[in-house]
């Protein structure tokens, strides 16, 4: 399969409509270890259909030979209440960020939660580099947001975050921007 088609998809279990079971880091040790591939991507969890989740005490499950994490939060949820509808977990975001149901999703609520070492942070390796992705930026409030969530995560002093990727999966020009402690703009 991956001489033939570039790529290969491996998971233990298969549910309906197609998605995909997790496995545990012990299942795909050896394959860091003995596949000779230039990458091995790891999906850790999913967000129930959701642009943004918080992780469960249990969650994520990352391997300890993690080289580069990547948290996705769908910039969709900019400005929508933090509800069920809108955050997977949205009562232990409320939580974490200090703020309430139904108060809106900022741009600094979204980046704590990036942040926050019980957020999307939570569990990472400390060799591990961070490189968050915000995807679903479509429009130009969305792109102001984005923009305004990297800054804020440029700033936060974590050693491990020094690039933040903007971008619109499932379209030919998948990156928007990407802005780096190198090449921070101004806000």
């Amino acid at each position: 399969g991956l001489i033939e088609h570039g790529h290969v998809t491996f998971a233990p279990r298969l549910f309906s409509q197609g998605k995909i079971g997790g496995t545990s880091p012990d299942t795909f040790r050896p394959l860091m270890q003995d596949v000779d591939v230039d990458i091995l991507l790891v999906e850790a969890d999913g967000a129930m259909k959701l642009p943004l989740k918080v992780p469960a005490d249990h969650e994520p499950v990352i391997a300890d030979g993690t080289t580069i994490m990547v948290p996705v939060v769908g910039m969709d949820v900019l400005g929508q209440p933090l509800d069920k509808r809108s955050v997977f977990r949205w009562e232990r975001m409320a939580e974490l960020t200090n703020t309430h149901e139904g108060a809106p999703v900022t741009s600094e609520v979204i980046a704590t939660v990036l942040t926050h070492r019980q957020g999307l942070m939570k569990d990472i390796p400390g060799h591990a580099r961070v490189v968050p992705f915000l995807n679903k930026v479509e429009t130009r409030q969305r792109y102001e947001g984005a923009r305004e969530v990297a800054h804020t995560l440029l700033r936060s002093g974590s050693g491990q975050l020094s690039t933040v990727i903007m971008g619109r999966l499932f379209y030919h020009h998948t990156v928007v921007d990407t802005l780096s402690r190198t090449r921070e703009a101004e806000p």
